[in-house]
């Protein structure tokens, strides 16, 4: 008997910023009116824009993707509260062919799994800065060369000040 792997599809919802800035606000999002669900993709780092987390969602993404079209620079902050990726779904930034993506973590925890800058021959930029007392409760990947392409161009950045990275 032969293995069969299926892919899953997941839907896809897109970060607009059409209201606040405020990721708990579906009107924010290319699901409105309804809530978003899947991956959550986020390509702006505008400020006034790019959307803030600041107390326990009422959504929960499958995957947040932060930077991931090329050229795009996306941004998230959380200020409190605690997100988190379904598990074994990932945290995945700047891997969109020079596209960067930050993710500044100044409250609260965030759970789950963290892919840095390289997807499959695909090299970006990705930056984590934690602070504040903020938990990253999360195993990283720091992927700067997977053999694809044999160049190390890829940049991934975690900055810890007064805050803790708890790798598991």
């Amino acid at each position: 008997m032969g293995l069969v792997l299926t892919e899953f599809a997941h839907a896809q919802t897109t970060w607009v910023g059409d209201t606040s800035q405020d990721w708990n606000v579906a009107a924010n999002w290319s699901s409105d009116p309804a809530d978003p669900t899947g991956n959550f993709l986020i390509n702006t780092a505008t400020a006034g824009v790019f959307p803030i987390y600041s107390a326990d969602g009422f959504f929960t993404p499958v995957d947040i993707f932060i930077g991931n079209v090329a050229g795009a620079t996306g941004r998230l902050d959380q200020t409190g509260g605690n997100l988190a990726t379904g598990a074994p779904n990932w945290l995945r930034m700047g891997e969109g062919g020079g596209a960067t993506g930050t993710f500044n973590l100044s409250g609260g925890t965030f759970t789950g799994r963290v892919h840095m800058a390289r997807v499959s021959g695909i090299v970006g930029t990705a930056n984590i800065n934690v602070s504040n007392g903020a938990t990253l409760n999360s195993p990283m990947e720091v992927v700067a060369n997977d053999g694809q392409n044999g160049t190390a161009t890829a940049q991934g950045t975690l900055n810890v000040t007064g805050a803790v990275a708890v790798p598991f």
